[in-house]
């Protein structure tokens, strides 16, 4: 008889991971970065599950960070992350309980961390969660705004002209229009 496979629900922190991941890229000029506790679970994984070889981590911290945005964790799922060479069965068995291990410590770790947010921090950033959450479910945002259109060729011709000020007084003058 066939092993079946083991399937673990990876919702809550795979939406928790992609919305700082998004926030981290969206906030460039403050250099926010993922809470330390998530890669303190992820190495902690790696070094205890995944163990060491002459000095070497067995897996890449890096592949089980891309296997936590999977939905759901199962061997066959994490296969589907590495690109470049074929994963056996045991490696993905392998790379799977090491995801599993990380999850419950990140899982463990959100309450905790959001319960320390202040409430302004979290109606901030509450349009920002919608704005990925649309993104991720193929919805236009209200953040979205239309292209602009385009400025007449007599506006364009003062800027070529070299007149400035004109030109930021027409297209200003266009754009309240």
């Amino acid at each position: 008889m066939a092993r079946l496979p083991k399937v673990t629900d990876n919702v809550i922190v795979a939406e928790w991971l992609i919305e700082h991941r998004w926030k981290e890229s969206l906030n460039t000029g403050t250099k926010q970065k993922m809470p330390a506790f998530v890669e303190d679970a992820v190495m902690a994984a790696v070094y205890i599950v995944a163990g060491t070889s002459n000095g070497q981590v067995n897996i890449s911290p890096k592949l089980v960070f891309k296997c936590l945005m999977l939905n759901s964790i199962t061997s066959e799922l994490v296969k589907t992350r590495e690109v470049g060479y074929e994963m056996s069965d045991r490696q993905a068995r392998r790379l799977a309980q090491t995801v599993r291990f990380a999850l419950d410590g990140i899982r463990h770790r959100i309450q905790e961390y959001e319960s320390k947010i202040s409430n302004e921090e979290k109606e901030n950033t509450e349009v920002e969660r919608e704005f990925i959450r649309d993104y991720y479910q193929g919805r236009q945002s209200k953040l979205h705004s239309p292209p602009m259109t385009e400025l007449p060729s007599e506006i364009l011709a003062l800027r070529d002209e070299g007149e400035y000020l004109e030109y930021g007084l027409a297209v200003q003058a266009f754009r309240s229009k």
